[in-house]
């Protein structure tokens, strides 16, 4: 429920008159965290003088006593106690907030935000990252890594401008651009039985381990398609949406994944896996997609061109 003016008022007059000041504040965090004043005094190079009459003020402001004096330095009260338990929260929350201001002078000039999924950001975002920021070096680029099946949510919750998919979208709210079609293989451990094989046939599937995405769109929806094309079942007792635990899982043993070679190229290349064709060959294909809402955005287009221009780069070397 939204709190009344006066309500609000009543709270900020409250907050005035409970304010502590930061630099005696400051003081005291020194002094008690080294129980001693002449340590306080070399870090803050401050007098001995001036830090002990700002903690004197201090207590005075806070009505309480909050710290005992003695021979060998000093020693924390009770109230001490509880001033210096929330004293570094709230000097690092101060600190931090005039962190952001400065850093807000020196903004940048607009920002723009994709979602993509791990496969396509170990493909070709790191060179769409560096030529984007070499173009527009005052521009924000923010990336969400997702699943193929959860990266659509980004997009559709308006959290990004850009996402990049697996199946175009059906609404008329979205732009859709097609970047690639790619076929996917049998990813499995070098020991296992299909590693040796020219290709696998569908029903071949069907007699072993499979590794499947968790989420039922994406990559998942286009392997129903192939599996019910064969009338088979498409079947998983370990199901995830994490590339890298899913190539774990494979080199493990405990199965074979369906995964584009851009998915697992380094594990290919070091022998760690073994890429198999399928038969027929089944294929996904890449898309970008963007809110129309969102097309008032300067630097989307930029950065969709890049995307095309490193994927259709890759793709011919």
């Amino acid at each position: 429920m939204a709190r009344s003016k006066d309500s609000v008022s009543e709270v900020t007059l409250s907050a005035m008159s409970k304010v502590i000041d930061s630099r005696r504040l400051l003081y005291f965090y020194h002094v008690a965290q080294s129980k001693r004043f002449t340590a306080a005094e070399a870090l803050l190079d401050v007098a001995q003088s001036a830090i002990s009459r700002q903690i004197q003020q201090l207590e005075n402001d806070l009505g309480v006593q909050l710290l005992n004096r003695t021979g060998h330095g000093v020693e924390l009260t009770e109230s001490g106690k509880i001033l210096y338990a929330h004293a570094e929260t709230i000097l690092n929350e101060m600190g931090a907030t005039v962190e952001e201001i400065q850093e807000s002078l020196h903004s940048p000039s607009g920002s723009v935000s994709i979602a993509s999924p791990p496969s396509f950001n170990n493909f070709v975002m790191a060179d769409v990252i560096e030529e984007f920021s070499a173009q527009c070096p005052a521009v924000r680029i923010r990336l969400i890594e997702a699943s193929t099946g959860g990266v659509y949510s980004h997009l559709a919750n308006g959290d990004v401008d850009l996402a990049i998919v697996t199946y175009p979208a059906s609404s008329a709210k979205y732009n859709t651009q097609q970047l690639m079609s790619e076929p996917l293989f049998a990813i499995c451990h070098p020991d296992h039985d299909f590693a040796k094989l020219k290709w696998i046939d569908l029903k071949m599937l069907n007699t072993t381990e499979l590794i499947l995405p968790a989420s039922l769109q994406g990559t998942r929806s286009t392997l129903k398609e192939f599996f019910d094309m064969g009338d088979v079942p498409l079947i998983s007792r370990r199901e995830v949406d994490s590339l890298p635990l899913m190539l774990q899982l494979v080199r493990r043993k405990f199965g074979i994944a369906l995964l584009p070679l851009m998915a697992c190229m380094s594990d290919v290349k070091a022998g760690r896996v073994v890429a198999v064709p399928l038969m027929p060959e089944l294929k996904r294909t890449i898309y970008s997609a963007s809110l129309l809402n969102k097309a008032d955005n300067p630097w989307l287009q930029t950065l969709k061109a890049i995307i095309v221009a490193k994927v259709n780069l890759k793709i011919t070397h």
